[in-house]
């Protein structure tokens, strides 16, 4: 079907590991999106709540196709990557870095 969003597969490189972001992710997304610099990068509220950081999380997490990069050496999460669907409801589309249906990512300061 044209346009759908199929569910993620999980898969692995040399490095790392692409997986659907989970619960216990949380945390080190919420480290992770707490740079300043990435905020303004990715086009995020420059001064995100916890609050609003938890929600935009859960947002992520929920949607079918919402990867954690996983660094394989220690299991770390380093980003998240997304597949952006257009069909978001209007307040979560400000909040991605890119509108409309395509791929976006970030990855975490060290």
């Amino acid at each position: 079907m044209a346009g759908s969003i199929r569910r993620p597969i999980d898969m692995e490189t040399e490095r790392l590991i692409v997986r659907h972001l989970s619960p216990q992710d949380e945390a080190a997304f919420l480290s992770g999106i707490g740079d300043r610099e990435l905020r303004r990068m990715y086009g995020l509220p420059l001064d995100l709540s916890e609050d609003r950081a938890r929600l935009l999380f859960a947002r992520f997490s929920a949607l079918p196709a919402a990867y954690g990069l996983v660094r394989k050496a220690d299991g770390a999460l380093i980003g998240f990557l997304l597949d952006v669907p257009s069909e978001l409801p209007e307040d979560m589309q400000r909040a991605l870095p890119v509108g409309g249906r395509t791929l976006a990512y970030a990855t975490f300061p060290p």
